[in-house]
């Protein structure tokens, strides 16, 4: 109830139980009492009886005359009322309701202290003036502090905006000091930071010129002076900078302040404040100076910032994981690691800084972190400064400065870890100590393998590279969730897990795997960290360098699996797939085309990564000519030792580093020769197929002659057109035209341990090549022997039939005759993709199988670890095909024709009980992959004994007191076969084994285990499962780093499933971008998912979902991944139209 009163209206009075308002006649008697033992002084007032209105007692400290009266001077009624009014008389009421609630409590917190109410009412009005006015004054400082930040902020928006993705070039960064505060190693925990980076500042001359061009947003002309045209920096009339622009993203700028230094770095002058702007999809930071900064000088960078240490994968963030013991967090022993990934565009999010490769300084650390904690960065640590100290519970770490590098090399950890060590065997002085890291609660074990193939590598790539490993450490680090395999964090190493542990639940296939991925970063001290590409359009590189030496690495580092002959299957087989679609690209596009975020993650592909390193392996094939010397002298390999003298701690480019590097070695002798040559496989997307064709005339002359002709291969559409012109760094070569320099390496039957050489580097087709006997069978003529060139050979049908007959036999010792495992995988893979292409039948791909199940011998890695995938590819073209297909038929033929004699040939490959440790390491390596091709062609055998073996090992596991089985004991499976038990038994009987294999996934603790058990469930071809197991991806089980690949193996484990995998990914987006690191972090992870699920796709519309999912995310599918897919789902469709009958007809023709 309201009344115009303010007693009434305000004040509710309790009596008893009950509340009522205050009645007016009653509340003016009330008044005249109070009156009167105010005046009095009596220490009580009345009570007023019936209307349940009462007044406690009145103050104690109130005194007769404190408002001027006294009893000979009574005040008058308007007076007392004042009087009465101004009296807080809520104080001393007992209890007080609003809205029928007692708020009793909070009110009495509320309550003045008893000092203010010995004040008179004048006073308090006075103090309450005070009060008010301050307030405002506050209000308006605030405002008119932000007002002056945010005019600052859109003074530096408008005066420095830049307009394009790469940064200004007339500031480079020299060193780059940065200090970090991690109080605590937790989600939402604040890093605040200061860096001071020291740049130069070139002079250049003042002009308006293509201002717009060279990246400034257009102004009106005399707004803000004049620009510097190219270079990206305003300039005053003298040529001074008053902009400049770096990075900084997804944290809270501070504050600035640029100042110019001398050479030691010693200001010179006042620092001046800086308005800053910071925002858009460039991720820049823009700094405004009122006075200039000279041309031709240098000047430091002051800047503080703070952030939120929080998931994510990227610059700081955190990983997560149970270390089995005591805990920092009272999560349910939940541990954090705190730990970094800067490349491709993330240091920004660490630390301001200029986020570009090209763009090298020294770097200094100083982190402060709780104490107790490892810290590791990139250099030792140093001796702190004298007179410094940290925060009362923090630890300070001040790291010494690195060597000129990239800002996305820069790496920290810190966090609870163990370590082991040992130093490399190498011919420098002193000897390198190498550390691995694992967080607490891993075995120190499990980190041994790692530093002895690290400690292998390093001497070998130091006496191959002919120069040391630049830095006095290097520490390998294994990361619980990380996104990537690995990063080359100069001297400090990061890896997955998976990737650098190898434990006794350790595969044969994961110890290899680690020796690789090893040697891969390691390549990168190398090729990457001390020569770094300029631009990201040129990171092959960086990448297609340490896709090639991993080789070489890895098997000086662990020599019995034989890495380097095995480069076709493990690298090269898939780059020739991904490089004959249309939507593939250059090895070096021009920089313009990667001009974004996107574009550049697009270019961390199988491009760049895998053809650049089959190139590489051409290149040397082709400059070496009898063979490959891994670790001995080669014309090539010393020319890329000059190629890293010469630009030790710079950048490089394609066109102007190492072209000039190695042209005079590829073109024998002849500079310009070995350009062209390497022109047309740098700036040309795709490869040539080599046409072969045996002459047969009544002529003798030319009977037998071998023709040869080139043209650009397409998997989709075939042949292109051959054009002799001629590509540039600048420009691209539509992919179905071309004309690449094609070194041919030819072997004949009549002399298989001689090689005859032929260049083919023009259109026209070239005759009389080599010449065979046309009436003798045996006879077989194998163009690029080995399969090191990089590209396809289509044979006609006669010279097809004699390799195909060849295949049957592998050379020996006593004799060459024949063909190696190299050369069988290569024919394999070749006419698999004129299959696809439509040139050739498939029936030529499966007698060719047929032929090789007919070799005697050990089990060859490069051909075994092929066929299973092919053959299992087909299952899947027969599914699509629905009731056309023959499914049975192809499993019958290949259990039975194939199989059936290979077990008979090798015990123990068909049994998954059998001790792999009595097996050579090739038939290890296969020997999985073919009893998983067994599972899913549905072999009984093989099927029953995966599920017993399941479930004895989860009896074991799951109890309540569940142990981790060793080797010997029960439930114990090998580890080169467990991950096999577990698919194969999810495809016997999935409804029975989800749970149990979701439970062995839930209680594993070592990395290969969670990895395997979780690839499990998503291996099911039933659909109520994989839906099943995209929801258990998606839920908090599963790693953010872990949860495409569930998603992806869902996809390809059937048809139907990557139909279901689809679906998710269409209505599910927002969902799946947020868990694997939101929409920014998500770019190119989400649209490599598009292209790969679609790859199992083969309906029309799912390229117009394709479609919709590019043009509702933009910033995360590029125009490169939609093509992809587009492309993946009409190959599909032609296959099926082109080659599904055919291959029926084959398959039953064969089967009984």
């Amino acid at each position: 109830m309201r009344s115009d009163d303010p007693l009434e209206e305000n004040l509710y009075l309790t009596g008893g139980a009950n509340q009522s308002v205050v009645d007016p006649q009653r509340e003016r008697e009330a008044v005249d009492d109070f009156r009167t033992n105010l005046v009095r002084g009596a220490a009580t007032a009345r009570t007023v009886g019936q209307s349940g209105v009462s007044y406690d007692a009145a103050p104690q400290h109130v005194s007769d005359d404190r408002s001027g009266y006294d009893a000979r001077n009574l005040p008058g009624d308007d007076d007392l009322e004042r009087l009465a009014l101004s009296i807080d008389v809520r104080q001393y009421r007992p209890r007080r309701r609003i809205c029928g609630i007692d708020c009793t409590a909070l009110l009495d917190r509320l309550a003045p202290p008893d000092w203010w109410y010995s004040l008179s009412y004048r006073q308090r009005n006075i103090a309450k003036a005070f009060v008010w006015g301050g307030a405002a004054l506050l209000v308006l400082v605030l405002v008119i502090s932000t007002s002056a930040q945010w005019a600052r902020t859109a003074k530096a928006n408008e005066t420095c905006r830049w307009t394009k993705y790469r940064l200004p070039t007339a500031v480079r960064p020299t060193r780059q000091e940065v200090s970090l505060t991690l109080p605590e190693i937790k989600p939402g925990a604040e890093v605040t930071g200061t860096t001071s980076i020291y740049v130069e500042v070139e002079a250049q001359e003042p002009t308006r010129r293509a201002e717009v061009a060279a990246g400034w947003a257009a102004t009106a002309v005399g707004t803000f002076g004049r620009r510097l045209a190219g270079r990206g920096l305003r300039a005053s009339e003298d040529g001074g900078v008053n902009c400049i622009i770096m990075h900084a993203a997804g944290m809270d700028v501070r504050s600035a302040e640029v100042v110019v230094v001398d050479a030691d770095g010693a200001a010179q002058g006042e620092a001046q404040r800086a308005n800053f702007a910071m925002g858009g999809e460039s991720e820049q930071l823009s700094l405004h100076v009122a006075d200039a900064v000279p041309g031709g000088s240098r000047a430091r960078i002051d800047i503080s910032f703070a952030y939120r240490l929080q998931p994510g994968l990227r610059g700081l963030y955190l990983s997560q994981y149970d270390a089995g013991g005591e805990s920092d967090d009272e999560d349910e022993g939940v541990s954090y690691l705190a730990t970094t990934q800067m490349q491709t565009t993330d240091a920004r999010r660490a630390f301001p800084c200029f986020d570009e490769p090209a763009l090298k300084a020294v770097f200094q650390l100083t982190v402060d972190a709780p104490a107790g904690l490892t810290a590791l960065s990139n250099t030792p640590e140093g001796t702190l400064p004298a007179g410094t100290a940290p925060p009362e519970g923090l630890e300070r770490h001040a790291f010494q400065p690195t060597p000129p590098m990239s800002s996305y090399l820069v790496a920290l950890v810190v966090g609870s870890l163990v370590h082991t060590s040992v130093d490399a065997e190498s011919s420098y002085d002193p000897k390198l100590p190498i550390r691995v890291f694992g967080v607490e609660g891993r075995d120190p074990a499990s980190l041994e393998a790692a530093a002895r193939f690290a400690s292998k590598i390093v001497p070998a790539y130091e006496g191959l590279f002919g120069s040391k490993f630049k830095l006095p450490k290097l520490d390998l680090v294994a990361v619980p969730d990380f996104a990537a395999g690995a990063m080359e964090n100069w001297g400090l190493v990061t890896y997955r897990e998976t990737d650098l542990l190898v434990s006794t639940e350790t595969s044969s296939r994961g110890v290899r795997r680690v020796a690789v991925v090893v040697a891969h970063e390691l390549a990168h001290m190398w090729f990457g960290d001390l020569v770094t590409t300029r631009w990201w359009n040129d990171i092959w590189l960086n990448e297609g360098f340490a896709s090639y030496f991993e080789h070489v690495g890895a098997d000086a580092a662990n020599a019995e699996y034989a890495h380097l002959p095995s480069l076709f299957v493990d690298t090269a087989r898939g780059a020739l797939h991904a490089d004959g679609l249309a939507s593939s690209h250059a090895l070096a596009p021009p920089p313009e085309d990667v001009d974004s975020k996107l574009a550049v993650e697009s270019m961390f592909d199988t491009i760049s990564y895998r053809k650049g390193a089959s190139f590489l392996h051409m290149l040397r094939w082709m400059v070496v000519r009898e063979g490959l010397n891994p670790v001995g002298e080669d014309q090539l390999v010393t020319a890329l030792r000059s190629y890293l003298q010469a630009h030790e701690l710079s950048s490089v480019t394609t066109r102007g580093s190492f072209v000039p590097a190695v042209a005079r070695v590829v073109g024998d002798g002849d500079e310009e020769a070995g350009k062209e040559t390497l022109d047309s496989w740098l700036y040309r997307q795709g490869y040539p197929l080599v046409l072969v064709t045996m002459v047969r005339d009544e002529d003798p002359s030319i009977d037998g002659h071998v023709r040869v002709e080139q043209l650009p291969f397409l998997e989709g559409a075939g042949t292109g057109t051959c054009s002799d012109a001629e590509p540039a760094a600048d420009r691209g070569v539509a992919a179905n035209e071309g004309r690449w320099l094609v070194p041919l390496e030819m072997r004949r039957g009549r002399d298989p341990d001689h090689v005859k050489w032929y260049a083919l580097d023009r259109c026209k087709p070239a005759h009389h090549v080599v010449e065979v006997a046309p009436e003798n069978d045996e006879e077989y003529l194998l163009v690029n022997a080995g399969h090191r060139g990089f590209y396809r050979v289509a044979y006609d049908a006669s010279l097809w039939g004699r390799l195909v007959a060849a295949a049957r036999t592998r050379p020996t010792v006593d004799s060459a005759w024949g063909l190696t495992e190299q050369d069988i995988a290569g024919l394999l893979d070749d006419a698999w993709a004129l299959s696809r292409a439509g040139m050739q039948p498939i029936s030529h791909f499966l007698g060719l199988v047929r032929a090789v199940g007919a070799r005697t011998g050990p089990l060859e890695y490069s051909t075994w670890a092929t066929i299973p995938g092919y053959l299992t590819e087909l299952g899947w073209y027969s599914e699509v095909m629905g009731k056309r297909g023959c499914d049975a038929e192809l499993a019958t033929w290949a259990k039975e024709k194939l199989y059936r004699p290979l077990r008979l040939a090798h015990p123990g490959i068909g049994s998954l009980q059998a001790d792999p440790e009595t097996l050579p390491p090739a038939t290890r390596l296969v020997r999985a992959r073919m009893l998983l091709h067994l599972g899913l062609l549905g072999d009984d055998e093989v099927g029953r004994e995966a599920f017993d073996l399941l479930k004895m090992r989860a009896d074991v596991v799951l109890q309540e007191d569940g142990r981790t089985p060793q080797p010997g004991s029960e439930g114990w499976i090998h580890p080169d076969t467990r991950d096999v038990t577990y698919e194969v038994a999810m495809l016997r009987d999935g409804t029975k084994s989800f749970d149990l294999v979701k439970g062995l996934h839930k209680a594993a603790r070592d990395p290969a285990e969670v990895e395997r058990a979780l690839m499990a469930l998503a291996s099911s071809r039933n659909g109520d499962l994989a839906r099943a197991a995209i929801d258990y991806a998606l839920s908090e089980h599963v790693r953010a780093q872990d949860k495409l690949r569930v998603l992806t193996r869902v996809a390809y484990s059937s048809h139907e499933n990557a139909q279901w995998t689809w679906k998710a990914i269409r209505n599910r987006w927002g969902e799946i971008a947020a868990q694997v690191g939101g929409t920014g972090a998500a770019a190119g992870r989400m649209g490599r998912l598009v292209s790969t699920v679609a790859g199992r796709l083969a309906e029309r519309d799912a390229i117009e979902i394709a479609r919709e999912l590019r043009s509702a995310h933009p910033e995360e599918i590029s125009e490169s991944d939609f093509k992809k897919a587009q492309e993946a789902v009409e190959s599909n469709m032609a296959w099926v139209e082109r080659n599904g009958q055919s291959m029926c007809e084959w398959v039953r023709a064969h089967a009984s």
